[in-house]
């Protein structure tokens, strides 16, 4: 395989990586929002 594949691959999985990261981080902050929205009311 070149070096510039290997390299591409490389890239991707860290991009799909951080993209996983944020949803996550996304979704637990909004869990939190919610629970918090109705623990006021």
């Amino acid at each position: 395989m070149p070096a510039g594949l290997i390299a591409a691959l490389a890239a991707g999985v860290l991009v799909v990586a951080n993209l996983l990261a944020v949803v996550a981080a996304v979704v637990a902050a909004r869990g939190k929002t919610a629970g918090q929205l109705l623990r006021t009311q």
